[in-house]
């Protein structure tokens, strides 16, 4: 599922939520800037917060859980 959603300034970015298991994998395939966003998944109740520091990109899972495992 790609989610494509606009922000203040036009800057666009593209989040892709890979649901095969839980907690979801996800990967932004773009950020053009530092950013903070919010989005949901359609079908569970759970809140995800990307925050885009240019390159590398970081990401932090709300319920604790970073992408690599490891807890926040």
């Amino acid at each position: 599922m790609v989610i494509r959603s606009s922000f203040p300034g036009s800057l666009l970015v593209y989040c892709w939520f890979i649901s095969d298991s839980l907690p979801i994998q996800y990967r932004y395939i773009t950020c053009l800037l530092p950013v903070h966003c919010l989005f949901t998944s359609g079908t569970l109740p759970v809140y995800f917060r990307f925050i885009a520091c240019s390159l590398p990109v970081y990401y932090r899972f709300t319920a604790g859980q970073l992408p690599d495992g490891s807890s926040a």
